[in-house]
């Protein structure tokens, strides 16, 4: 397998990141944003794995670049989840009004900073670093498929690296702190195993990813309900 099989990948997942940025910059709602930091997070998968061992392209601006626009959507993203959940239980919860009203006040802000994180500057500069590593990626001269299951290798050691242990008793901070850094490790071996299976579908059964994307879900929900309760202590509902 050599590289003219990876160019479309790498290709599907640029195509993909400008729509949905495009698609942001119009109407940054909950879900335009929610679906923009998942393909920020997927070209970031691909752009890891080409920065690996195995590969060895030069991409750091590229990747700074990119987690730097996933970092400005972030907490966008933790308010419009946030303002869902108190709406949907308002009904039960009047008591939560304040908070949502909080919620909304606090969401103007970080939408004109998303608009900020979008900005047009931003988005030649990524053109131009995209275009960089597309150009090495075509020039680069190995075997895709070895370098592919060392660079999965490496993933898989650094989940292990993070795995948390949950103890019986009270949960604290640095626990949580530690399962944040697992939920990620999850995503990146998510996001690796999908490119492997796009690739070749008999390398990744179906039940392997079914199996990391609901580790990451849970611990999405663990990091959520973080957010939610540290919202609910400075609103002091």
């Amino acid at each position: 397998m050599d590289t003219s099989e990876l160019l479309p990948v790498f290709d599907r997942r640029v195509a993909e990141y400008r729509l949905q940025w495009l698609r942001c910059r119009q109407s940054p709602d909950e879900e335009a944003v929610h679906d923009l930091r998942v393909a920020i997070r997927r070209l970031l998968a691909l752009v890891d794995l080409l920065r690996s061992r195995a590969f060895g392209l030069r991409a750091g601006k590229l990747r700074r670049s990119l987690k730097r626009q996933l970092a400005g959507l972030s907490e966008l993203r933790d308010n419009q989840v946030m303002q869902a959940r108190v709406q949907s239980l308002l009904p039960q919860w009047p008591a939560g009004m304040p908070l949502l009203l909080a919620l909304r006040e606090q969401e103007r802000r970080l939408l004109r900073q998303a608009r900020e994180t979008l900005a047009g500057d931003d988005a030649r500069r990524l053109r131009k670093q995209l275009g960089k590593l597309r150009r090495r990626l075509a020039g680069w001269a190995g075997n895709c498929r070895d370098a592919l299951g060392m660079a999965m290798t490496e993933a898989h050691h650094a989940l292990l690296q993070r795995r948390c242990m949950l103890p019986a008793g009270p949960v604290d901070e640095a626990l949580l702190d530690g399962l944040h850094r697992e939920r990620i490790a999850w995503k990146r071996l998510r996001y690796a195993a999908e490119i492997l299976r796009e690739l070749d579908p008999t390398s990744m059964p179906q039940a392997t990813l079914d199996h990391l994307r609901a580790q990451q879900s849970l611990l999405g929900a663990i990091q959520d309900a973080r957010v939610f309760i540290a919202a609910l202590q400075a609103a002091r509902v």
